[in-house]
């Protein structure tokens, strides 16, 4: 099957066109700030390296989040329309899991905890089990929360995600695995493909964002537009 996958969740963005196992082409760049601009002109120099035109996807996945609140809104609302467009399914993946699914390659036992910068001082991380079921869902702490609730997983936590340069000594283990820094499609692609056995087709209404918090910004008109912290603005 072959499958485009994307990820725009955080400041890395990956493109890739896999074949079932096989990747056909790959692409990206670092630019947190442009990814609205810049993410279709990826998908068509990957498409056009891979020597196929958008009409033979079978099927789109993209990164679901946690993330910047307009990285995963940009992500997955481009892959939505896309998927309607072609008329084929598309699978929302967690990029937090496909964290945990690179690192899982390199160090095959313990609790996997993938952690991503959330801002605004704090934490996205999870935790999934050796066989790759989440144990802990995805939320947002800051360092010192996440240092208490890896406490409670023991001596048996593996961490990865480029973030954690940035953090003290957690006393836990960590995998460099390139795929493990950040979300990347190829791992994004080979999450899906194992999980559309399972999952079926759903409808692309039911392909929801995870935010693991409140977004920054609220769309003009829903509930909340206009205030700050739950109070209207001065």
């Amino acid at each position: 099957m072959k499958i485009l996958a994307f990820t725009t969740a955080t400041p890395r963005c990956s493109v890739v066109v896999v074949d079932g196992d096989q990747q056909l082409a790959r692409g990206g760049y670092d630019d947190e700030m442009r990814h609205a601009e810049r993410l279709f002109g990826v998908v068509d120099e990957v498409l056009a390296a891979a020597k196929i035109r958008r009409d033979d996807i079978e099927a789109i996945a993209c990164d679901v989040g946690p993330g910047s609140f307009t990285g995963v809104r940009v992500g997955l609302a481009s892959a939505k329309g896309m998927a309607m467009g072609l008329e084929i399914p598309l699978i929302g993946v967690c990029g937090l899991a496909a964290m945990a699914d690179a690192a899982r390659q390199m160090c095959p036992e313990g609790v996997i905890v993938p952690v991503t910068d959330g801002k605004r001082s704090e934490l996205f991380f999870a935790a999934y089990d050796a066989q790759g079921a989440e144990v802990l869902s995805p939320r947002s702490l800051r360092a010192e929360q996440l240092r208490a609730a890896l406490a409670e997983f023991g001596q048996d936590v593996v961490l990865c995600g480029d973030v954690l340069d940035t953090l003290d000594d957690l006393g836990q283990r960590r995998v460099e695995a390139a795929g493990a820094a950040f979300p990347d499609a190829r791992d994004i692609a080979r999450l899906a493909l194992r999980e559309m056995p399972v999952r079926g087709v759903v409808s692309l209404a039911d392909v929801q964002p995870v935010y693991a918090r409140a977004p920054d910004a609220i769309p003009q008109g829903a509930a909340g537009h206009g205030t700050r912290g739950g109070r209207t603005k001065s």
